[in-house]
């Protein structure tokens, strides 16, 4: 519910700049939340090495991504 408010409220024309930026700020907040969540119920003892090596570089480009990364 809260999704669709902030998504009609987000992609409307009449809405200003900084509501819009307010909207975007709280969707990637709530899909950081749900990332966070589903990383921590992988158990990677079950993982195959290919498997293992894959979800490594996922979670390396998607921390990169948000700013996150190691910065040598």
């Amino acid at each position: 519910m809260k999704f669709q408010i902030t998504r009609a409220i987000g992609l409307s024309k009449f809405s200003p700049r900084w509501v819009k930026v307010i909207c975007l700020r709280l969707i990637k907040n709530d899909i950081e939340r749900s990332l966070n969540v589903l990383l921590v119920k992988i158990d990677e003892s079950e993982l195959s090495t290919e498997q293992l090596k894959a979800f490594k570089e996922c979670v390396e480009r998607i921390n990169l991504a948000r700013g996150k990364g190691m910065q040598a």
